[in-house]
């Protein structure tokens, strides 16, 4: 049976870390440049919670480690040559 404590403990540290101003928040649209991605689409990704955001009053951020976690749960490893 897993455990979910290290998973809110990471979480926690993370939200310390934003409250600290030692990680950057990304803005919908910096965080779709750099994936290369259409603004609409982080917004889709946004709406359905499959990316970890920050809410302040209206305005969305998406935390800058967001950008590599997405990376790798999405990261399909190349398969061995023939």
């Amino acid at each position: 049976m897993k455990s979910n404590q290290g998973k809110a403990k990471g979480r926690r540290g993370t939200l310390q870390e934003i409250a600290r101003g030692q990680q950057t928040l990304l803005t919908n649209r910096q965080f779709c440049e750099r994936l290369g991605m259409s603004y609409e689409w982080g917004r889709k990704k946004v709406q359905r919670r499959q990316i970890a955001f920050v809410q302040i009053g209206r305005s969305v951020r998406i935390p800058e480690t967001e950008l590599d976690r997405f990376i790798e749960a999405n990261l399909i490893p190349a398969t061995a040559g023939r």
